[in-house]
């Protein structure tokens, strides 16, 4: 939605419930992460999934990166802690 103009977008019926977290330039790919609240759902680049699939994943995928491997669980101990 970059330089999207909603200024006359009709949002009445929009489902606006749901709680967002967003974290930029992580990990191998320095791309984004970003976690429904609501839904415990994950996306982070090809990966779609709950917190503890994404957990898991990042264990396997990262094992033999240290740096990778703390900057994915740091995010995740952060979401966990303010959710």
């Amino acid at each position: 939605l970059v330089d999207a103009n909603l200024r006359g977008a009709d949002l009445r019926y929009a489902d606006l419930e749901d709680r967002f977290i967003t974290i930029n330039c992580i990990g191998s790919r320095k791309d984004g992460l970003t976690y429904n609240f609501n839904k415990d759902k994950v996306w982070c680049g090809c990966f779609t999934g709950n917190l503890e699939e994404f957990r898991n994943k990042v264990n396997e995928t990262h094992k033999n990166n240290e740096k990778y491997l703390n900057e994915y669980l740091f995010a995740i101990e952060y979401i966990e802690k303010i959710r």
